[in-house]
């Protein structure tokens, strides 16, 4: 995407813009986390963004896009399991994806 694009964006929708492209850029728009936050970033230091704003409004969009997938994962996570589950050569990708989880939860929380 091209940095006008979303110069355009803010805009028009302002520092909801930054949140927007923070939250819907983490949560699943296939481009890397880095180029997302870098973007902005990178608009905060021209006249368009001041600065103070962009860091709360920034926090708070990363923080919702977070809360989002925690959910998503939480609602959904079992169903999209059991449905990639029974994928050819899903299963032994899932298998050992379920025992590196277990190997993690049990140095965090000693089990």
């Amino acid at each position: 995407m091209e940095i006008d694009v979303l110069k355009n964006l803010l805009n028009e929708l302002g520092y909801f813009g930054v949140f927007l492209w923070l939250w819907l850029g983490m949560l699943g728009i296939p481009v890397p986390n880095e180029v997302v936050v870098a973007s902005i970033g990178y608009l905060s230091t021209t006249p368009l963004l001041k600065i103070e704003k962009v860091i709360i409004i920034g926090y708070l969009g990363l923080i919702s896009s977070l809360t989002t997938s925690y959910l998503l994962g939480r609602i959904v996570g079992k169903r999209f399991v059991r449905y990639f589950s029974i994928k050819p050569g899903s299963k032994s990708s899932l298998r050992k994806a379920s025992k590196f989880n277990k190997k993690i939860s049990c140095v965090f929380f000693n089990h």
